[in-house]
């Protein structure tokens, strides 16, 4: 009797509709993306040297 009772809770949470949004192959794409952008984010602001907003204005003043 404990084994129909263990089916039947795998059955309900296989058939619930989180359960079955998380195993789409659309949830995966677009983790996949989010992380894959995410890297590239990373990867490209550690590449860009700092810069300031105006590259002809003065750096100091001198007196």
């Amino acid at each position: 009797m404990r084994d129909d009772d263990a089916v039947l809770a795998a059955r309900k949470r296989e058939s619930s509709p989180m359960f079955r949004f998380i195993k789409s192959s659309f949830a995966r794409q677009f983790a996949g993306g989010f992380l894959l952008g995410a890297l590239g984010m990373v990867a490209l602001h550690a590449a860009q040297p700092e810069m300031p907003a105006n590259p002809y204005a003065p750096s100091h003043q001198v007196r």
